[in-house]
């Protein structure tokens, strides 16, 4: 709320709100449909056998989001020297030292 403009405070944190509001609801319906797929349960025809591979699938699913940050999947975020210093070339820094 400090960062924000001036009368902007209540909006940032009303925007947070929806975005969390949001990801919670569709993190329930993605596990509830999961619960189904794996046929997890203690109905007569579910069982709890699958429970591991359930949560190995729902702790990589909490990775996704990483993939809608900007810059996560290319290198355009790196130094434009960056590919010269991991060949092993003399790179000169803004303050002039190289290495």
């Amino acid at each position: 709320a400090d960062c924000a403009p001036k009368d902007f405070g209540a909006l940032g944190f009303a925007v947070l709100s929806l975005v969390l509001d949001l990801g919670d609801q569709v993190s329930s319906r993605l596990a509830a449909s999961l619960t189904e797929a794996f046929h997890l349960g203690s109905d007569k025809d579910r069982s709890w056998t699958h429970l591991g591979s359930f949560v190995v699938v729902c702790r990589l699913c909490a990775l996704l989001p990483l993939c809608l940050l900007p810059g996560f999947a290319d290198d355009r975020h790196l130094p434009e020297n960056c590919d010269q210093a991991q060949q092993g070339t003399e790179v000169t820094l803004q303050d002039g030292a190289q290495t």
